[in-house]
């Protein structure tokens, strides 16, 4: 999706006014610095490492303009799947203990699940993905290329 990212630079060249080579270096500075600290969360063992790469690829692409409501919307949407993730697995552990059935199950056998991250991660992609298109779809409406 990164590599992605410099056809998007020239498509803006080629359709209307071009990004600035200082919005540029901006938006890759703030790819690196998110990843630098997904790096840390996934040295700590708080995220996965497609979280990881996903998380700044898409932040390179949202910019300074939108990745803080990137990163909101993922932290929203992500924190909502975790709490449902909890409800469920807190729901489910109370059936499992009771259960005769597994009465002599150990604690270690049951399954622990990670928090869906991508679900968040994904919506703030289409909403980052959502503010990018809207300015070439409008100049294709404008010069009747689509109604």
């Amino acid at each position: 999706m990164a590599l992605l990212y410099p056809v998007y630079i020239l498509t803006t060249y080629l359709n209307g006014p071009p990004v600035s080579l200082q919005n540029i270096i901006l938006s890759l500075s703030i790819a690196t610095l998110i990843f630098i600290v997904c790096i840390g969360f996934f040295a700590l063992n708080m995220m996965g490492g497609g979280d990881v790469k996903l998380i700044p690829a898409v932040a390179l692409w949202a910019g300074s303009a939108y990745v803080l409501n990137y990163l909101l919307i993922t932290a929203v949407v992500g924190g909502l799947a975790a709490v449902i993730l909890l409800a469920k697995n807190r729901i489910k552990a109370s059936k499992f203990d009771k259960s005769s059935e597994n009465i002599n199950l150990s604690m270690s056998e049951k399954k622990e699940n990670g928090v869906p991250y991508g679900v968040g991660i994904a919506i703030g992609g289409l909403y980052v993905a959502y503010h990018l298109l809207t300015p070439f779809s409008l100049r294709f409406a404008e010069q009747g290329l689509y109604k």
